[in-house]
């Protein structure tokens, strides 16, 4: 058996930046007709999984037919000598022993199942081939377990079990296509923190009877703080307590917590009991962009970690607050400094002047910890309408332009040496009948969502 360990150094690349013009753009087109081609089978194949329906051989031909086309470079692994899999030692239980890579570094292997069997039945079954492995894991260990390198013609399905060897009861994991590996793709991928040490299986499986061919499965070790025994944050000194209410409860347009100064302001609070609402209000005295955060149960590094609570965070403007101007439940992604997961997140536009609430709650009926941050930076500068149409009939000019979300619209004429405020105007035009022998005018406009205009510069 050959195993090959590959570190995850970046070397630099040269990214040369290509003019498409004249006979490269019928290329472009085919792409892009590719790759309509192969979301339609990718969609007909997962429609006949989800519904349970035998998927024919020569439906995954043809998207890997197109998959192919698209994509050559995967195509052009050489499958003569690259096997690392000896006769039979991959096709049952306990399968091929691998070692275990450091920290940055993976385990690349290669093979192949057109002539293996299915005995790994509580995989994905079906009839489908497969392949083992096995690695002695320690604990607290993240890896990353993909066939997103395997050259295609494959609709893979990965399964990772726990010291006993294909039994049921002790699959941890599976997956059968992401998107990670790439968008239509029937390539498998995860991502898992390995809490308890022992020796782990991964079956190499395909999704049906139709599913098999070469394959390479890469197993990738991760530094990750976030895998590890569940640490205690506390809440920062600089950060101000949540008060509840002597008597009643807290609403938006009612009782709150009022921040004195909300540019920034930093709060640590709990939502307890279950359907416990915490707000917060605050006054801005000039235009800004305001940042709102709740750091709960899935952020790192913050004090809420780990203690349950799935926020959900909503923002009203008084004095009605009939409705939340801005909400967000799971912000998603992860970037660093900002919420992550299921934690909450709002970036508003540029907001006027005035009193502001901000609701902090479950979205799940749960409780627990949070931190509660706000931040202000200035609103952008409001940039022309470009190009703005002028006609002219006879002395009367007439100005337009494009729609905008906010309704009041400046309008500047260049009058000489300097621009004059010619007038406001809700509509997206503007009129005006000017003087015998005068030239033909310039014209800006600008909109202001606080409600003064700004100079056009020359």
């Amino acid at each position: 058996m050959r195993v090959r360990l590959e570190s995850f150094c970046l070397a630099a690349v040269l990214v040369a930046a290509v003019l498409l013009v004249g006979p490269a753009l019928p290329a472009l087109a085919q792409t892009s007709s590719l790759e309509a081609q192969l979301q339609s089978v990718y969609d007909e194949i997962e429609a006949l999984k989800a519904s349970g329906k035998e998927i024919p051989a020569g439906l995954y031909e043809r998207y890997f037919e197109i998959e192919s086309q698209l994509y050559p470079e995967e195509v052009d692994w050489s499958r003569d000598g690259s096997l690392d899999q000896e006769p039979g030692e991959a096709d049952s239980c306990p399968g091929i022993q691998l070692p275990f890579p450091a920290v940055g570094d993976s385990v690349i292997v290669a093979g192949e199942t057109y002539l293996m069997n299915d005995r790994c039945t509580n995989c994905r079954g079906d009839g489908a081939r497969d392949v083992v492995y096995s690695i002695n894991v320690p604990a607290w260990t993240r890896l990353i377990i993909k066939t997103c390198l395997h050259p295609g013609g494959f609709d893979t399905y990965l399964c990772v079990y726990k010291n006993s060897c294909c039994n049921r009861d002790s699959l941890v994991i599976a997956n059968d296509n992401s998107s990670i590996c790439r968008p239509y793709s029937f390539k498998s991928y995860i991502n898992h923190c390995f809490v308890d040490s022992g020796r782990y299986y991964i079956v190499v499986d395909g999704y049906n009877v139709a599913a098999n061919g070469h394959y390479r499965l890469a197993i990738v070790r991760l530094a990750d703080v976030t895998c590890g025994p569940t640490p205690e944050f506390d809440c920062p000194e600089f950060f101000a307590d949540h008060e509840e209410p002597a008597e009643g409860s807290e609403s938006v347009c009612g009782q709150s917590n009022v921040v004195e100064d909300p540019c920034p302001a930093n709060y640590c609070g709990i939502i307890e009991p279950a359907g416990d609402v915490d707000v917060y209000s605050f006054t801005l005295n000039e235009c800004k962009v305001v940042t709102l955060r709740v750091f709960a149960n899935d952020t790192y590094g913050h004090s809420g970690y780990f203690k349950g609570l799935d926020s959900k965070l909503r923002l009203f403007s008084g004095p009605a607050c009939d409705h939340p101007l801005f909400e967000n439940d799971d912000v998603g992604g992860q970037i660093e400094g900002q919420p992550w997961e299921d934690d909450s997140q709002i970036i508003t536009t540029c907001l006027r002047p005035g009193t502001y609430y901000a609701e902090v709650t479950s979205a799940a009926a749960d409780t627990g910890d949070y931190e509660f941050t706000i931040s202000c930076v200035d609103c952008p500068p409001i940039q022309p309408y470009e190009p703005i149409d002028v006609v002219c009939e006879g002395f009367r000019c007439c100005a337009s332009w494009p729609s905008s979300p906010d309704p009041l619209y400046y309008v500047w004429r260049y009058a000489g040496l300097q621009w004059i405020l010619v007038g406001t105007t809700y509509e997206t035009e503007f009129c005006e009948t000017l003087e015998p022998g005068r030239p033909p005018p310039q014209y800006q406009v600008f909109t202001s969502p606080c409600g003064y205009p700004q100079i056009p510069s020359r």
